[in-house]
């Protein structure tokens, strides 16, 4: 049998009410290796249709009752049957006839007496025309169906008549009418703002002149009085057979993009709680206000405010009034500002001010005190009057410094000489005020004798499983136990570490003890407990790091796939090669890596998948407004999905509430750590911890 070139048996339904020619199409056909199908009639012909696969159709055209012509047009109109050859069998020569049979949808005719010889290779013809036809026609619908979830449209302008011709899913798009498809330029873009039509305009006929690409983002508003945001892109057509050259482009919605895009610009650079701006905007709109002052020759100030003993209002009302008193403080200071003027949190309760076009010192006193003043009056939160004061430091540009980051420490050393004076009062730096310069002096010498004296000790923060309620690992969180000082903050004395290179003796340390704690740990406990341990910039940085891991592991003798290494997405990102390199450092060795306070960072989508990382762990700043936040909740609910696609495991820091342990098993995530569960715990009080856990979970 010939080799037909399909992987399957091709149909061919054969009409003629005439036996002997229907005898002689089947025998010849089947032969070939086709599959035969007969009927003598119009309306036999519509029921196989209905029926049967059919691929291919062979039908006399004079038959009785209903002719080949009208049972063609029926197959084409009402079966919608668009891709199947239709070849008409005819004995007449008449034009006429075979004109109303194109007509009606034929694909080709053949005359009677049948050439034999011919037959298969015009079949043969046919068919493979007709599967490329339904290929293309495949095709077609998947990217038309691709462009619509995508929200792409496409469209042409023929810069001779000024018109676009717009596709269907771009006309959706943009909410135009389904009944036109051609418009004149001018009318479409009646809707874009003066200055996008004029660079909509411009960029169009540069094209055509210079033969380029182009590209650009316009707002436009649909029917619905809806203002959506497209991205363009277009580019000029110039072989396109029997047209003049011409502009083809797609437009895309992006709409949802930039919304989310501005709530992550947002969430990096407002407070969550205050809206206002935060550190890092305040650094960069500093920058700007000095670039100013410089034009202008005029000064401006820094005002470093810091909230008196504010501790106490935290520990004796609770978390939820100070951050309402903080907010309060936040509106008070705004307000004795001109709009020009910057308020910012730097941090808990610590605020800072850049005032601009100023005189003379006496202007930035002034006002500095009517904000001491305004503070300094009771708040109201959550039913009560609460009286705080503030500490507000001032430094001067030009004149103190020209480093935006000295001119806040300027401010902030200034503040510091204000609340030893008693708070509640106001200072204008000078260089004398080094009263925190020989605090840190001091701080680094106790620093450098710390190890030695055995004054480092490891707490761990629980983290469980959010599905199972199981404990499945511990972070190893560093504490400094000061002869004088009491406990020292990590905040206050690693950026000492770093700075001076003790970070790299602390951080051996802390990795010795840690993988020695998670060998006990999985000793003598049910459950296998991951040691999640952060590694700092400069320890991150040395090459030799990884060896120094392993090397402990197999001294100590833990499973190596119990120790977790974190860095932070802005170190990861910092030197992407080179962290790609001691990632895969690491990954060598087979200790698990995590990605740690992600979210904070300028993480790359091509980078992350990149990296040799198991775990992506949510700043706690994401997790907080949660309770408060559609868009936190929705920007948590996309970073969650994004690391599942990337198969990342996530955890969520920060988690305080029943309610955002909720909200994050709703989302899928996989593990939450926070004050829910527990406090960082010292070593006996984590086994006490893991003690009563077990049991509560029994």
């Amino acid at each position: 049998m010939p080799n037909l070139g399909w992987s399957t048996k091709k149909f061919i339904l054969i009409v003629d009410d005439d036996d002997s020619t229907r005898m002689m199409l089947r025998t010849a056909l089947e032969s070939e290796g086709y599959h035969i199908i007969e009927a003598i009639n119009g309306d036999q012909a519509i029921e196989q249709c209905i029926t049967q696969p059919i691929n291919l159709i062979l039908m006399d055209v004079n038959m009785p009752k209903t002719n080949g012509i009208e049972v063609c047009r029926h197959i084409r109109t009402e079966l919608k049957m668009q891709y199947t050859p239709i070849i008409m069998l005819t004995s007449e020569r008449d034009t006429k006839v075979i004109e109303v049979a194109f007509d009606a949808g034929s694909t080709d005719f053949i005359t009677k007496p049948i050439n034999w010889s011919l037959l298969s290779h015009r079949l043969r013809y046919i068919l493979r025309n007709q599967s490329i036809a339904e290929d293309l026609s495949r095709r077609r619908q998947q990217l038309k169906k691709a462009s619509k979830i995508a929200l792409i449209g496409h469209w042409e302008f023929e810069p001779v008549s000024e018109e676009i011709h717009l596709s269907d899913n771009a006309r959706d798009l943009y909410g135009l009418k389904k009944c036109e498809d051609r418009y004149a330029v001018s009318d479409f873009v009646d809707r874009l703002a003066d200055n996008e039509r004029d660079e909509l305009f411009g960029k169009l006929q540069v094209s055509l002149k210079n033969h380029t690409h182009g590209e650009m983002e316009h707002r436009w508003e649909n029917i619905k009085n809806n203002n959506r945001v497209f991205q363009l892109h277009w580019g000029l057509i110039e072989n396109d057979p029997g047209r003049l050259p011409y502009i083809l482009g797609i437009s895309q919605d992006i709409t949802d993009k930039r919304e989310i895009e501005e709530v992550v610009e947002h969430q990096m650079y407002y407070d969550h709680l205050t809206n206002i701006p935060n550190r890092r905007l305040f650094e960069r709109l500093l920058d700007r206000a000095k670039s100013t002052a410089n034009e202008n020759g005029t000064l401006i100030a820094v005002l470093f405010i810091d909230a008196d003993r504010f501790k106490n209002v935290n520990d004796t009302l609770g978390h939820k009034c100070g951050d309402a008193v903080i907010v309060s403080m936040a509106r008070r200071i705004s307000e004795c500002v001109w709009s020009s003027d910057t308020v910012c949190r730097i941090s808990g309760d610590e605020f800072a001010v850049i005032l601009e076009n100023i005189t003379d010192v006496d202007q930035v006193i002034n006002l500095t005190q009517i904000i001491l003043d305004a503070i300094a009056k009771p708040h109201s939160a959550m039913g009560q009057d609460i009286h705080v004061t503030v500490s507000i430091g001032i430094a001067l540009y030009p004149g103190d410094t020209d480093s935006s980051e000295d001119l806040l420490a300027n401010a902030d050393s200034a503040m510091f000489y204000a609340k030893k004076n008693g708070g509640g009062t106001l200072e204008v730096y000078h260089p004398d005020m080094n009263i925190r310069a020989c605090e840190r002096l001091r701080l680094e010498r106790d620093l450098r004798d710390a190890l030695e004296r055995n004054e480092f000790e490891l707490f761990y923060q629980p983290q469980i499983c959010i599905s199972s309620q199981e404990l499945i690992g511990v972070e190893a969180l560093i504490r400094w136990n000061h002869p004088t000082r009491g406990m020292v903050s990590p905040l206050d004395f690693i950026p000492i570490a770093e700075e001076t290179g003790l970070i790299y003796a602390i951080g051996k340390w802390v990795i010795r003890e840690a993988i020695a704690t998670a060998r006990t740990l999985n000793q003598n406990s049910n459950n296998r407990i991951r040691m999640g341990i952060n590694l700092s910039p400069r320890q991150f940085g040395d090459s030799d790091l990884a060896e120094y891991v392993e090397n402990i592991i197999q001294k100590i003798g833990v499973d190596v796939g119990l120790i977790d290494l974190e860095i932070t997405e802005s170190l990861a990102m910092h030197d992407i090669d080179k962290s790609l390199l001691l990632l895969d450092n690491f990954k060598h060795v087979g200790v698990r890596l995590s990605i740690d306070d992600f979210g904070t960072g300028y993480s790359s989508l091509s980078y992350l998948q990149k990296m040799p990382v198991d775990t992506l762990k949510i700043d706690r700043s994401f997790i907080s407004p949660m309770s408060d936040s559609v868009g936190a909740c929705e920007l948590v609910k996309a970073i969650i999905s994004m690391a599942h696609v990337l198969n990342l495991e996530v955890i969520a820091e920060g988690v305080e509430t029943d309610e955002q342990l909720s909200l994050l098993h709703g989302y899928d995530c996989d593990i939450a750590q926070g004050y829910l569960y527990s406090p960082p715990l010292p070593l006996k009080q984590l086994w006490n911890y893991i003690s009563s856990f077990n049991k509560i979970a029994v």
